[in-house]
């Protein structure tokens, strides 16, 4: 997989029989400027085997110049999306994470029908009035889309299959949505 904290990056790679940290090369892409933009970075960082990368300014219009690297954004990626784009393409799930989605997959999603809903409860930047939070009235608009939805295809469904339906949520108050 890939770990955004290094403290749990440390604590995987130490697991079993490793008792020693890994040496992490240090790269500032903003120091080393002309190599950002100039340079082959696969051929020049290829040499270690991990790099910690220790600015967390944006750096992808740098990288964006670099001609070895600029035709291939252009014509494989969505230039207004760099970033997401780039990630995606660069930074793929490991052989383990790949089987756990699959195993995932299978388990919940194969056979079933499918409504992924994604509900922000708590205030944030949102026009919310009254607790702060989006109000139960908006939140069971998304539950009864969800169930108009469910009505509408259920004429796709053959008769007889033991199809179901699963919700998969993406939420920053699960409490909440356990109520409804």
């Amino acid at each position: 997989g890939f770990e955004w904290d290094y403290d749990a990056f440390m604590d995987r790679y130490t697991k079993g029989s490793r008792d020693d940290e890994p040496s992490l090369y240090a790269w500032d892409p903003l120091d080393r400027l002309n190599d950002l933009t100039c340079k082959n970075l696969g051929e020049l960082l290829k040499v270690h085997k991990f790099v910690k990368i220790t600015n967390q300014n944006y750096f992808m219009p740098l990288i964006q110049m670099n001609p070895h690297y600029s035709d291939m954004l252009e014509s494989e990626l969505t230039l207004s999306q760099s970033f997401a784009d780039l990630f995606n393409f660069l930074l793929r799930p490991s052989a383990t994470v790949l089987e756990s989605i699959e195993r995932f997959k299978a388990r919940y999603m194969d056979g079933n029908r499918v409504i992924g809903m994604e509900m922000s409860v708590e205030k944030s930047d949102g026009d919310w009035t009254g607790d702060d939070a989006m109000p139960d009235a908006q939140q069971n608009l998304f539950f009864s889309h969800a169930a108009q939805l469910i009505k509408e295809t259920d004429d796709q469904v053959a008769p007889g299959s033991t199809e179901g339906v699963v919700f998969m949520f993406v939420t920053d108050n699960h409490g909440q949505l356990q109520n409804k």
